[in-house]
């Protein structure tokens, strides 16, 4: 018979960015027309910007985390999607899917308050949390003394879209330049949340439990048996293994019979 094929959700955080990257554009896009983007998935900045962080506001200090599901175009989501499950899955199976979770919130945060109190514009988009990715990518690289080219391809990769994001955005020197600063608070994001990403210990992998059997008929021979009942079972299950080597190795020839 053929086995059935299943499917493995073996990075659920990940996933689950993804799939609100792309709902959350898709219903804004769609339905709403660009209103949940501007009134609830984007940070304000601090005094220069407009809309200005309002301490008073509960809602903008919701807008601290909801700012990374954010996204104004569907080449931005795909790029941040795809980042994203490329580099998601391999970080979420080392640390463990709530320390990871934890770790992409820390980032979000820290760029959030950077942003409300330093930056001249508002700020959306998930870039610090791919940022996050990559440099924890890179962090446990080189803490083996090594460097993947792949990496660095990465690495590459996104910093140029971002350069290229900022002049894109206008022609405008103010427009690109709060871009530019931006997309720093994302990058400064980005790293903080690695930081504290690196200093958690990986999730330890549980080594597999060898059945009882197994265990006990590969003590030594000359190993005192245990008291009790626990005893008495190792010494039995000793002699039906010498038993059965035994038995299995020694030949008696009865006699022959010729025709």
């Amino acid at each position: 018979m053929s086995k059935k094929l299943k499917i493995n959700n073996d990075s659920p955080v990940t996933i689950c960015l993804a799939l609100l990257l792309l709902v959350a554009f898709a219903i804004d896009s769609f339905a709403l027309k660009g209103k949940l983007l501007a009134s609830v998935l984007t940070c304000p900045g601090g005094k220069l910007s407009n809309p200005s962080f309002n301490f008073s506001s509960g809602l903008d200090y919701i807008k601290l985390l909801l700012h990374a599901f954010g996204s104004s175009s569907w080449p931005l989501v795909f790029i941040n999607s795809l980042f994203a499950l490329m580099l998601g899955p391999e970080l979420e199976e080392r640390y463990g899917s709530p320390v990871f979770a934890l770790m992409l919130a820390v980032s979000v945060l820290v760029t959030g308050v950077l942003n409300a109190c330093l930056s001249p514009a508002p700020l959306y988009g998930a870039s610090c949390i791919i940022f996050t990715m990559i440099f924890l990518a890179g962090m446990t690289d080189l803490a083996k003394k090594k460097i993947r080219l792949s990496w660095i391809f990465i690495f590459v990769f996104y910093i140029t879209y971002q350069i290229y994001s900022a002049f894109a955005a206008g022609n405008a020197s103010l427009a690109t330049s709060a871009k530019a600063a931006t997309s720093a608070i994302s990058l400064a994001g980005g790293i903080c949340g690695s930081l504290f990403g690196f200093l958690v210990s990986p999730k330890k992998r549980s080594a597999p439990r060898k059945n009882f059997d197994d265990t006990e008929l590969e003590a030594e021979p000359d190993a005192p048996a245990k008291q009790g009942l626990f005893g008495k079972k190792h010494s039995l299950l000793k002699k039906a293994e010498k038993a059965r080597k035994s038995s299995s190795k020694d030949e008696t020839v009865i006699g022959t019979i010729s025709l």
